[in-house]
């Protein structure tokens, strides 16, 4: 595997490129993503994929991936400035790169996460190379895009495909989950789902995971910054009607931020 990980975002909060590595059996499959996020999954292993989300903007970016404007060099204080524009997902690329621990959120008034701490320091940033590098893969890869309640895509879509469910984490911490998820009509859902798919790739707690007698594959720590104690993130692999057995746990530990975090580094950035 390559050392490079394409990202069409440098970071984000519930990213799964931890997991690239562990799933490299599945490289140049069909992937379906209810639940994509920042699509990382698809982006480095799939031949080609669905991706849905219901967040709008996100989908837009992905969607539109080669209308960004990537500046250089890019300073805070075109940070500032970009983040309050009314298109400023044409400039989610750098935002990112200068965004306080992979945050993706914004408000009416545009693009709302504090800038990272020490970014003052540094002054610019310079990554239109890097952007070149993430959009030819973007234009080699086939993608249907969706934008959509992950239960309104038609099941047709999921059929012998690799499916990666990676929803809301029940009861975390983390800044991005909401209680506002039905978990009990999504396991009624994934269970339609497993019949038709070639695998389904499960991200969850452990915790969660073993309440629904789901056998976990492998595993890593999360640290949520700040009070919280960090759950442990898992993977759980169904694939050919059958359950992968377990392995070992992933040493590396994923890092999310809680609200007041940010909220901190709202008053630093003058926010």
């Amino acid at each position: 595997m390559s050392e490079f990980i394409y990202a069409m975002f440098s970071s984000f909060v519930g990213s799964k490129k931890y997991w690239i590595k562990e799933l490299q059996k599945y490289k140049d499959e069909s992937f379906v993503e209810p639940f994509c996020g920042s699509a990382v999954l698809s982006f480095n292993l799939a031949k080609d994929c669905v991706l849905n989300d219901i967040d709008s903007k996100l989908i837009t970016i992905i969607k539109y991936f080669d209308k960004q404007i990537v500046e250089e060099p890019f300073t805070p204080e075109k940070y500032f400035k970009a983040r309050k524009e009314e298109e400023w997902w044409k400039y989610a690329y750098c935002l990112q790169h200068m965004s306080f621990s992979g945050v993706f959120r914004y408000g009416k008034n545009g693009y709302n996460v504090p800038i990272k701490k020490g970014i003052k320091e540094i002054k610019e940033i310079n990554v239109y190379s890097k952007y070149i590098i993430n959009l030819e893969r973007w234009k080699k890869i086939k993608k249907k895009i969706f934008n959509k309640q992950y239960h309104e895509l038609k099941k047709e879509l999921f059929i012998d495909k690799v499916v990666i469910l990676d929803p809301p984490y029940q009861n975390s911490q983390a800044s991005y989950n909401s209680t506002l998820f039905n978990y009990q009509e999504y396991w009624k859902w994934v269970e339609e789902i497993k019949k038709i798919s070639k695998v389904v790739i499960f991200f969850d707690t452990d915790e969660n995971l073993i309440k629904q007698n789901i056998p976990i594959y492998k595993t890593r720590k999360m640290r949520i910054n700040g009070k919280y104690k960090g759950a442990v993130e898992a993977m759980s692999i169904y694939e050919n009607k059958k359950w992968l057995e377990r392995e070992e746990e992933i040493k590396e530990e994923i890092s999310y931020p809680l609200l007041e975090q940010i909220a901190e580094m709202e008053k630093l950035n003058g926010c």
